[in-house]
């Protein structure tokens, strides 16, 4: 209901209005108008710095993730390298450290980030969904991840793209054995217990470790190819 001394505020804010109410009587109208108007503008303006925090927060969360990445693979490269190939300090090859570093940083985290919120949109009962989610990521993201880690590692270390796709070949084989006794089960108890907020957490603890097996078959990878170039 439109009252008096909104017709008159109206009236008096707007000249236009009080011209046309007095050749067509539409003032009525036109008030609940403008004040539609007025309405839509609040509420934009209160949603868009709800839609900002969440974008910032979405975004932080993310840059987090993948900077817990990136140093995970430092340290997993770095523990490979002075405990499982008893390297010295001056035989440190912190080149291919380097070379985890950036892969992880700006190939793997970003894409294997998205690829999680992915799987977290496969709905259904607590077992179910994290059946569902295990199945997919393993049947599905374990090859097409592990192959394009290897394919990329090996063009940052020089080699062609079929010298890269040649070397992922030899190793490919036995890294997705292994990976299919580990990480199926990882996965269903990470992707059906864990809480959201805590599945990276926890899912970057086991990969400590598989990371660096990781880090070492891709070195005796590489020392495979290198004694077959010399050789040939």
């Amino acid at each position: 209901m439109i009252s008096s001394a909104d017709i008159k505020t109206a009236i008096d804010i707007d000249p236009l209005i009080q011209q046309q109410s007095k050749t067509n009587g539409e003032l009525p109208r036109m008030v609940k108008k403008k004040q539609a108007k007025r309405k839509c503008k609040m509420l934009f303006f209160q949603a868009l710095p709800r839609a900002t925090l969440k974008f910032m927060q979405e975004y932080k969360a993310f840059l987090l993730q993948v900077a817990a990445s990136g140093a995970l693979s430092v340290t997993s490269d770095v523990l490979t390298q002075f405990v499982i190939q008893q390297k010295g300090l001056n035989e440190w090859d912190y080149m291919r450290t380097g070379r985890f570093l950036f892969i992880t940083l700006f190939f793997m985290a970003p894409l294997q980030a998205q690829w999680m919120n992915l799987l977290n949109r496969i709905k259904g009962s607590t077992w179910g969904a994290g059946f569902k989610r295990m199945f997919v990521d393993q049947a599905v993201g374990a090859p097409v991840f592990t192959s394009y880690f290897f394919v990329v590692m090996g063009l940052l270390e020089g080699h062609t793209l079929m010298g890269s796709i040649s070397k992922a070949q030899k190793i490919l084989y036995p890294v997705l054995v292994n990976n299919y006794r580990i990480w199926p089960f990882v996965q269903l108890v990470n992707m059906s217990l864990v809480p959201v907020h805590f599945r990276l957490v926890f899912l970057q603890v086991i990969a400590l470790f598989w990371s660096m097996y990781i880090s070492f078959m891709n070195a005796q990878a590489g020392q495979l190819q290198a004694a077959e170039n010399a050789a040939s």
